[in-house]
């Protein structure tokens, strides 16, 4: 079992930026987007996310949440990159869509994760949608954002990462 290192909240952010372009390019066969790292004035235990969010949790030896936040314009460009035809931005597809994308791109940090020898399960994608959402945890340690070029539009999408590691 891999011992969790200050270093963890890094590795996450790196496999952020590996995994996602992957399924964006995939998925809605548009090109990979280049991330950067993205530092909010949000503090760790209180922060805003997007109009239409994935959200999954994690536990194991790293505990937190993953959210993939977009707004409704993207969650409709992608939902119609992937049906052929642009929903409503607040059809179900455009909801199952932005889900199911968070699932993959949760799946492929944690199957990284893993592969170091990580400890960890993950729970099934949730949707938050909302004009002005802001999140709070408790017990948070850290806090990993990526942003991503994303759309016809290039907005920005955010992969959030919150958290707090244990090593038993």
């Amino acid at each position: 079992m891999q011992t969790v290192t200050i270093d963890t909240p890094d590795l996450i952010g790196t496999f952020i930026g590996e995994v996602f372009p992957g399924v964006i390019s995939t998925m809605l066969s548009w090109a990979a987007p280049v991330g950067i790292p993205f530092q909010s004035k949000d503090s760790v235990h209180s922060f805003s996310i997007g109009s239409i969010n994935g959200a999954i949790g994690f536990g194991g030896q790293v505990t937190g949440t993953l959210f993939f936040a977009v707004s409704l314009d993207q969650a409709a460009e992608m939902a119609g990159a992937l049906l052929g035809e642009r929903p409503d931005p607040e059809s179900r597809e455009c909801l199952d869509i932005v889900g199911e994308l968070t699932n993959m791109i949760a799946g492929g940090v944690k199957t990284r994760l893993q592969n170091q020898g990580f400890s960890m399960v993950m729970s099934i994608p949730n949707i938050i949608r909302g004009p002005q959402i802001r999140v709070a945890g408790k017990d948070v340690e850290f806090k990993v954002e990526r942003e991503f070029s994303l759309g016809s539009r290039g907005e920005a999408a955010r992969i959030i990462v919150i958290g707090r590691v244990s090593n038993d």
